[in-house]
């Protein structure tokens, strides 16, 4: 009898549209190159993203969601480190502890009252913590006196 081996293709992953209400019922099978962040419902995290989706959507917390350019998507996901092997071949950066972001789609810092980046092709901000903007500006080889 041969035995068949299971591969599992990291390439897609399932998603439940929130950020609209005439969404159609069901899952949306994902491309993991149309994956702009990613982040971990919480109280925290939902406002260190400034979007115009957010006040719509009533996202769950202790749940991973997926920004695309068509829309926000719930995952059956926990935590962001379950989604790291859908991530392999693309380069993302931690904005904040459960906020992540492709490194090529941060396309603006921003800096009034707030420290955080703004997405390419989006409206969407994402708030920075101090210790990651040190990190992602290091990354991009930003100096301090650049903002001066």
């Amino acid at each position: 009898m041969a035995s068949a081996t299971f591969h599992e293709d990291f390439s897609r992953i399932c998603g439940l549209r929130v950020d609209t209400s005439d969404r159609a019922p069901g899952w949306d099978v994902l491309s993991s190159s149309d994956i702009v962040y990613a982040f971990l419902e919480s109280e925290l995290t939902a406002r260190n993203i400034g979007a115009e989706w957010t006040p719509s959507v009533s996202a769950e917390p202790g749940v991973v969601y997926l920004r695309v350019a068509k829309g926000v998507y719930r995952t059956r996901l926990t935590h962001l480190t379950q989604l790291t092997p859908y991530l392999r071949g693309f380069e993302f950066a931690h904005v904040n502890r459960a906020l992540i972001a492709r490194v090529d789609a941060l396309k603006t810092f921003k800096l009034q009252f707030r420290i955080g980046f703004q997405v390419r092709n989006t409206t969407d901000c994402l708030r920075a913590s101090q210790r990651n903007f040190k990190q992602l500006r290091a990354r991009f080889g930003i100096k301090p006196s650049d903002f001066r």
